[in-house]
């Protein structure tokens, strides 16, 4: 799926807000992206509803879906008789700072069988690190360069990791029957320490006992995983 996910429609600045606050530096964050129609809207530290802006009035790095909840300063600026918000520049923040945020981001990098890896983010710099154990991947897996939303949290040791990470325009991480989403990490760690022939027999016995772990695993494994077909049958 491509694409911001829909969410609460813009609502407009009141006009008194709106005239008072006209010309003058602002701080913000961006709310939304619409990268197909070039334009999107932010949110104000000092003003009520959502403010638009365009491209052509922003910094490349927040043409992309992932940049949202990123901290933005800007100018609010009256065009065609409407406000709306120019210059608009991303403020790059501490990963300590960001923690319990929700913002959107990049891919850097995923490796399955390790289970962990990186996003990226115009909020921050450097890279977050992403562990299958804090997050559900049972039904869609990381890929490099795909726009994700997440939560900046801590991993056990209390440091800054990407939790709750979904696809943009996906709907949230589920869990299929039987826990199907905590099962699947622990047995791609297995899987990734066997023969192909063993892991081929695992495959099988999990498409005969669970379709839903196997359409879990065939998700994150290349391809389906097909129920055996006995002779009586």
């Amino acid at each position: 799926p491509g694409g911001a996910p829909a969410g609460p429609a813009p609502k407009a600045i009141p006009q008194e807000q709106a005239e008072a606050l006209m010309g003058a530096p602002l701080l913000g964050k961006v709310r939304k992206v619409l990268p197909e129609k070039s334009y999107g809207f932010v949110t104000g530290d000092d003003f009520e509803g959502d403010l638009f802006f365009h491209f052509s009035e922003s910094s490349q790095t927040l043409h992309h879906p992932g940049c949202q909840g990123t901290r933005v300063s800007f100018v609010m600026a009256n065009k065609e008789g409407k406000p709306r918000a120019d210059h608009v520049e991303p403020i790059k923040c501490e990963l300590e700072e960001l923690v319990g945020s929700q913002l959107g981001g990049t891919v850097k990098s995923y490796n399955p069988a390790k289970q962990f890896g990186f996003v990226v983010s115009p909020a921050f710099d450097g890279d977050l690190f992403i562990h299958a154990s804090q997050n559900d991947f049972s039904s869609w897996q990381p890929q490099q360069g795909a726009a994700v939303n997440f939560q900046v949290g801590r991993d056990k040791q209390g440091r800054p990791c990407a939790t709750g990470v979904t696809a943009v325009g996906a709907p949230g991480p589920r869990a299929g029957p039987g826990k199907v989403g905590q099962v699947v990490p622990h047995l791609l760690g297995m899987l990734s320490e066997l023969s192909p022939v063993d892991v081929a027999s695992t495959l099988q016995v999990a498409a005969q006992t669970s379709p839903a772990l196997a359409a879990a695993l065939g998700s994150v494994s290349g391809g389906p995983v097909k129920r055996p077909v006995h002779r009586w049958q």
